[in-house]
């Protein structure tokens, strides 16, 4: 699910499965001087949310960087696996909305039930949320390489 606006976020946080265990992928906080503390803003809000209503969480964050690296996903399958993770929530920029994509994707191979909720908080956010191909950022060949691996494990 895409959520937008926002605003929506609590309405589809309240109906989401107890049963299952959530991981956060949201952008590193923002100095409270950046154009970006918005983003800082939703994301503890969406925290707090899933706090009050008792979801079982785990926060994370991005490297800071515009894409996530092979390196942040496969730390975050990693941990998703090692907790029990069974679903995703992504709030913020694109590469928040790219990890929890590509994470999702990875956590839907190996567990029966999962959701994932992308929660776009900017303009690259929500071209991320809504873009197919999910871009991951080489820093060895220092380009933006389509993340091929779920197409590799098809054949």
């Amino acid at each position: 699910k895409i959520l937008w606006p926002p605003i929506t976020l609590l309405h589809h946080l309240k109906s989401l499965p107890r049963s299952n265990r959530y991981i956060l992928v949201t952008p590193p906080a923002a100095p409270p001087s950046t154009s970006d503390q918005h983003l800082s803003q939703l994301s503890q809000k969406t925290q707090h949310t899933l706090l009050r209503l008792s979801l079982p969480s785990i926060p994370s964050t991005t490297s800071g960087l515009a894409y996530p690296t092979r390196k942040d996903i496969t730390t975050l399958q990693q941990l998703a696996s090692r907790s029990g993770i069974n679903s995703v929530i992504g709030v913020g920029n694109s590469a928040a909305m790219t990890t929890a994509k590509i994470l999702s994707s990875a956590l839907s191979s190996s567990s029966d039930r999962h959701d994932v909720i992308l929660v776009p908080g900017s303009l690259g956010g929500v071209f991320a949320a809504t873009n197919p191909f999910p871009f991951v950022f080489c820093p060895e060949e220092d380009a933006l390489l389509y993340d091929k691996e779920d197409e590799e494990e098809d054949t």
